[in-house]
């Protein structure tokens, strides 16, 4: 996410871009306002109970909603939205599963630059004057978080060492980590693995009562 910093001041001669939306590609008619709760944080504050502290639990980045209000009073105005809706339209075959980039100095502003359609108003004509309005509300689109991966290196789920300075507890330990495989590995036959296992038994038992553990 980058927030941008060369937006067009709006009493400049190229300030009419703060009316212009561009969405999914097209350049929408009419005159266009940004409004919503702008962005933040999710924060999880816990209350002490009897005092004046609290613990803040920081949950990430709130994606931001915001809504797209349009304003259109012309023929070729009411032409053009409506070719252009299907484009959004949530009941559209397939959807628009993919986020839209939007161009609107009121969203670039904060840093948003893709968007999921989520609803759109009912258009609202005022018969006195012409004029119809019409709001789209959209979600920010933000990436998905990266998977934590688990450690898969040399000694991953293998038991700890035990306390004290008995080595052959640490012995018995090792060997009951190893996996058939590992054992294979060593050229044991299966008999020979079994007895490995019969002997680590014993002496772990051995190395119990000497602890007395047992």
């Amino acid at each position: 996410m980058t927030v941008a910093t060369g937006l067009t001041w709006w009493h400049d001669a190229d300030g009419f871009t703060w009316d212009r939306l561009h969405l999914a590609g097209e350049t929408w008619p009419g005159l266009w306002v940004v409004t919503g709760q702008g962005v933040s944080r999710k924060l999880d504050v816990k209350r002490v109970k009897g005092s004046d502290q609290a613990t803040i639990a920081d949950e990430g980045y709130n994606p931001s909603k915001m809504t797209l209000n349009g304003t259109i009073w012309t023929r070729e105005q009411w032409r053009d939205l409506q070719k252009l809706l299907p484009l959004i339209h949530p009941k559209r075959k397939g959807g628009s599963r993919t986020p839209l980039q939007i161009i609107h100095p009121q969203a670039n502003f904060l840093g948003v630059d893709n968007v999921y359609v989520e609803s759109i108003g009912n258009p609202d004509l005022d018969r006195s004057t012409g004029i119809m309005t019409i709001s789209i509300g959209v979600l920010e689109w933000v990436p998905v978080p990266k998977p934590v991966k688990k450690s898969t290196g040399k000694g991953a789920g293998k038991s700890a060492k035990p306390k004290g300075n008995d080595k052959n507890a640490w012995n018995n330990v090792r060997l009951a980590d190893e996996s058939p495989d590992e054992a294979a590995a060593k050229g044991l036959t299966d008999e020979e693995n079994s007895a490995v296992n019969n002997a680590i038994g014993n002496s772990a038992f051995d190395n119990a009562q000497g602890y007395g553990e047992i």
